[in-house]
């Protein structure tokens, strides 16, 4: 994956977090009000039977509208990583809402990099189905998540890299890794509690703390 995608999809997300912080600062626990951040940008939220589109469909973006459609049966813990995944591709993919919403979060719009420019528009044609909603996003390499969204055996192409860079803006959103890391390492909090308290599910959890221990550990290949 290019690594300034990969870098400015957490910063993104790490950012849109400060912002909200300092718009609520009431707002001290762990959990991301994620539901609430997509309120204070001034996006809604509709959800669509699961049989209304193609088996595992999760959610999509309506073109030309703020609004972010959801399926209403996921489970609650993948509906907020969901959730957070389409925020992602709002803040990070869409050129029609991109400026507007960053403005609205008080602070002024982010500057991506150029390789942002060279992955797909998002289409309600294309919506984000089961292989590229990942919550396991950071305990695993990026080519078996690559594989995942495209399938086995298929080329890398950019809707692939769109879609991870979404998973990684939903992951730094739900589970900041500064605060995992601290919770887990100094705090000694077990893997099934920082779950509970970040709302989110026991794997995603759990590679989020592979990936803090693989840390400074040297790639293999």
């Amino acid at each position: 994956m290019d690594e300034q995608i990969r870098q400015a999809a957490v910063a993104a997300a790490h950012q849109l977090l400060l912002r909200y912080k300092a718009a609520y600062p009431g707002w001290t626990d762990s959990k991301t009000p994620v539901d609430d951040l997509v309120s204070w940008l001034g996006l809604h939220v509709e959800s669509f039977h699961p049989n209304d589109y193609p088996r595992g469909t999760y959610g999509f973006l309506e073109p030309g509208e703020e609004l972010i459609w959801l399926c209403r049966s996921l489970p609650e813990s993948l509906r907020r990583f969901t959730l957070a995944h389409e925020l992602g591709h709002v803040m990070l993919h869409s050129d029609t809402m991109h400026d507007r919403l960053w403005s609205r979060a008080r602070g002024g719009t982010i500057s991506l990099p150029y390789a942002y420019q060279q992955l797909p528009e998002l289409s309600r044609e294309d919506p984000c189905q089961h292989p590229d909603v990942q919550e396991e996003v950071v305990g695993q390499s990026e080519q078996e998540l690559l594989q995942e969204i495209l399938g086995i055996g298929q080329s890398y192409n950019p809707r692939g890299e769109r879609e991870l860079a979404a998973n990684i803006f939903a992951a730094e959103l739900l589970m900041p890794l500064e605060q995992v890391r601290t919770l887990y390492l100094r705090g000694h909090v077990p893997p099934h509690q920082l779950a509970g308290l970040f709302a989110v599910s026991n794997a995603a959890m759990l590679n989020r703390l592979v990936g803090i221990a693989m840390e400074g550990r040297p790639q293999e290949g």
